[in-house]
């Protein structure tokens, strides 16, 4: 199954910001942090700043890759 367009954009990442995963999925960016609260979506502080590992936006939104080395 192929990425949806906005997550195309970010492929080459390793992680977003809220705001970026929030346009990503097409929701405001306090249901991110609320998401994050709940344990729900995982992310990581570094220093300061708030980021979330793509794999997590992905899974969140339901996509699925097959095993394999890319």
């Amino acid at each position: 199954m192929s990425a949806p367009v906005l997550l195309d954009d970010y492929r080459s990442r390793f992680a977003l910001s809220p705001a970026e995963a929030a346009h990503a999925l097409g929701i405001c960016r306090a249901s991110i942090y609320n998401l994050i609260g709940r344990g729900e979506l995982r992310a990581s502080k570094i220093g300061r700043s708030t980021r979330i590992p793509i794999t997590e936006i992905e899974r969140l939104a339901g996509i699925h890759h097959s095993g394999g080395a890319a």
